[in-house]
């Protein structure tokens, strides 16, 4: 991101007031300052999708090994509408 940053920056640096004018930047430093916000928001939105996908990949791979404990007769933790059973509960059915 630092990358892109700089390179907007050093580019807005490199032009002056009528090419700007003509880029339609009014206000150079809050410009710069609006194109950090943006990249800063877009970098965390990446991590977030990469992290949920991880978290989705482990969820999946837990169920599915539940899954196949449950076909092999370990009772289910899931009682009416998709409700989890509390621990004491779980430990009487066992």
């Amino acid at each position: 991101m630092l990358t892109t940053t700089d390179n907007i920056i050093k580019f807005l640096n490199s032009k002056n007031s009528y090419e700007l004018d003509d880029l339609g930047v009014d206000y150079m430093t809050e410009t710069i300052l609006e194109v950090k916000k943006v990249l800063t928001k877009n970098n965390l939105v990446v991590q977030l999708t990469e992290k949920c996908h991880t978290l989705e990949v482990a969820a999946n791979g837990f169920f599915t090994r539940i899954d196949a404990l449950n076909k092999k007769g370990l009772p289910s933790l899931f009682v009416i509408n998709d409700k989890l059973m509390t621990k004491e509960e779980y430990f009487k059915k066992l």
